[in-house]
């Protein structure tokens, strides 16, 4: 028997099955040390651009 079969068959078992995988991943996430994660500081990109000549424009 296929997985397809059963879960066509069994739409019930199909979603315990699925909640089973997410509750191990959730529990197994939690129980991950702190020094498993690395300390990543996000990126910070200035852009600054300089018009020589040009006047703001403004808002009437």
């Amino acid at each position: 028997m296929q997985l397809s079969s059963v879960s066509i068959q069994r739409p019930v078992l199909t979603r315990v099955l699925n909640l089973a995988i997410v509750l191990f991943g959730l529990i197994a996430m939690e129980s991950l040390g702190v020094r498993d994660f690395p300390a990543v500081d996000p990126p910070i990109v200035s852009v600054t651009t300089t018009y020589n000549g040009a006047n703001p424009w403004r808002w009437p």
